[in-house]
């Protein structure tokens, strides 16, 4: 497997390959790379093992001679970066073998050496040639590779444990796991969509397809798919990582599902007190206070809000079963609702080829649907909302008046029998109601959960109830805009929970939105009621952290509006670690 496998010194002749090369790229023939390699074999070896400063190892890493390996190296099968598995023996205990005179066994050396043709994404160099090595045991024939090894007659991948420095995320393709941190971190910090990121690596560094004398059979590169490959096939090493667990995935199913049990797995470790940092406290979060008894105690403030992102999910009111493909309006289980009307409240059964039932109103609307939803009505509805003089407005206008449909028909300006409500449609399937956000004071994201239906009182309720799970867990002051119905319900229910926890509403909703002949929520919510929530007449906390953050969460909804429920869970997760 290339140099390393001679652990023991210099080998005594260089393969012909690299003498090959070494020889068009100085301009000399292959007999002068032999004798220098005799002569130097030694010194060269020295300078490698003792990392010498005679090795410009420098060179090496700033890309001095990449272009020599692109120009020569790839039609002598020498690349720049090949990729080796990084042990030389089984991983397997139970394969060792024993040696005579010791009572120690000596794991199998691996052999059957194959190579493959690859394609390496790499911070520094963008898209690189490289050839792929393979190794197998000859006891258990596991198959070692530079990420994963696999079983006999095995379709997983097993990933090696810890994080790599060298990740791959598909067939032929690898990627260095700085360059996943780089997607990752523009993700984070400017909300660069997958598409974005690809653009920008390619237009960052030269495509080095052009720049190679030889074919390649992989594209050098990357696209949209692979960048979000590599986002959560990284994202899942650090988190087997962390959580000392080794990542193992099954490549006989299509690469869309590949990831889906790892990911769901990951998800359920993040429900509830699953965040990094649900247990921070820090001194602009956290304040000393005197407890009942006249002890010194610390007062911790949190507060929650929901912003409106929104995924596909199903189209019944508040189901959170996941959707079998985003194109889909209903879940598996409310699969028969396909056959239903698409007018709200209509119980009847569509007619063939149409989604509507029978009514000539609910026909209508079908009709205006379609309208509605082809090419030139929105980009004519997109410059009306422009607002802007342009030569050509008169004649969008007459357009505009011509083309103009209903939704309804106009009628007499009595009530109709059926009453004054006008029917209206959902053609497509519906999105979430918006993501619950618990924040300390301090800006740190506690926890988070998607609300399908409503952000009601009952739904706030039970993700404090998951999100802290014991009475002693939750903080002293948790402020949200409603918590004049949520401390109601709490009464009302007689959830002693949170009977260590003030629950005021946040001091701008506080002035703004709630009325002053609204008794249980000034004797409840109304934060000047906690005197320990102010020193010196000013507030101790900001209590508007939560909508301070959502304006940057809510950045990733062009990212993730149209996500299946894995991909978006893990990837918001991500966003927020």
């Amino acid at each position: 497997m290339g140099a390393s496998i001679h652990s023991n010194g210099p080998p005594a002749a260089l393969p012909h390959n690299v003498s090959s090369f070494l020889a068009e790229a100085f301009g000399v023939d292959v007999p002068c790379i032999t004798r220098a390699w005799t002569a130097q074999r030694e010194l060269i070896w020295e300078c490698r093992t003792q990392r010498s400063s005679l090795l410009d190892e420098t060179a090496l890493r700033n890309g001095r001679y990449l272009p020599f390996f692109l120009q020569y190296g790839v039609r002598h099968r020498t690349v720049f970066y090949p990729l080796y598995p990084p042990t030389r023996v089984c991983l397997d205990p139970k394969c060792a073998l024993d040696v005579r005179g010791s009572q120690a066994l000596s794991a199998r050396e691996l052999t059957r050496i194959n190579t493959n043709e690859g394609t390496l994404f790499t911070t520094n160099f963008g898209a690189l040639p490289c050839y792929v090595y393979s190794a197998a045991c000859p006891g258990c024939h596991t198959r070692y590779y530079p990420s994963f090894y696999v079983h006999r007659h095995s379709s997983e991948h097993i990933y090696y444990h810890g994080t790599p420095h060298i990740v791959n995320i598909s067939m032929h393709y690898y990627i260095e796991a700085s360059l996943c941190e780089r997607f990752s971190n523009a993700m984070v910090c400017s909300w660069t969509s997958a598409t974005n990121l690809a653009r920008i690596y390619n237009l960052d560094v030269p495509d080095a397809s052009v720049r190679i004398q030889a074919p390649w059979s992989y594209q050098l590169q990357i696209n949209t798919e692979q960048v979000w490959d590599a986002f959560f096939v990284h994202g899942l090493l650090l988190d087997c990582s962390s959580r000392n667990t080794i990542l193992i995935l099954d490549v006989s199913v299509p690469q869309d599902q590949r990831l889906h049990f790892a990911l769901e797995t990951r998800n359920r470790h993040m429900v509830g007190p699953g965040q990094k940092y649900w247990n921070h406290a820090c001194n602009l979060c956290c304040a000393e206070h005197k407890s009942p008894d006249g002890t010194p105690a610390a007062l911790q403030a949190s507060a929650v809000d929901g912003i409106s992102i929104g995924r596909p999910c199903c189209s019944v009111h508040d189901c959170k079963e996941a959707l079998s493909s985003q194109r889909d309006r209903f879940c598996y289980t409310h699969a028969d609702m396909r056959d239903i009307c698409v007018i709200v409240d209509c119980d009847n059964h569509i007619e063939p080829g149409h989604q509507t039932c029978s009514k000539a109103d609910h026909r209508q609307l079908e009709v205006v649907g379609i309208i509605e939803r082809t090419a030139m009505f929105q980009l004519k509805k997109r410059l009306e909302h422009l607002n802007v003089t342009q030569p050509e407005t008169a004649i969008m206008q007459d357009l505009s008046s011509s083309d103009d449909l209903p939704n309804t028909q106009e009628g007499c300006e009595g009530k109709s029998d059926e009453g004054n409500a006008k029917p209206h449609a959902q053609f497509g399937c519906h999105h979430t109601h918006n993501e619950q956000l618990c924040v300390t004071s301090c800006g740190i994201i506690q926890g988070w959960a998607t609300f399908y239906g409503s952000e009601s009182p009952n739904g706030v309720w039970l993700f404090l109830h998951a999100l802290f799970p014991t009475a002693k867990s939750v903080p002293g002051v948790i402020f949200h805009d409603n918590n004049c119905h949520v401390k109601k319900l709490i009464n009302n229910l007689q959830d002693s929970h949170f009977d260590r926890c003030a629950l005021p509403v946040d001091v701008f909703h506080m002035k703004s939105k709630h009325k002053e002949s609204d008794e249980f929520c000034g004797r409840w919510c109304n934060p000047a009621h906690f005197p320990d929530l102010m020193v010196n007449d000013k507030w101790c906390f900001n209590s508007s952290a939560a909508e301070m953050t959502n304006a940057w969460f809510g950045g990733f909804q062009g990212i993730v509006r149209e996500m299946r429920v894995d991909w978006y869970e893990f990837f918001l997760d991500e966003m927020i670690q």
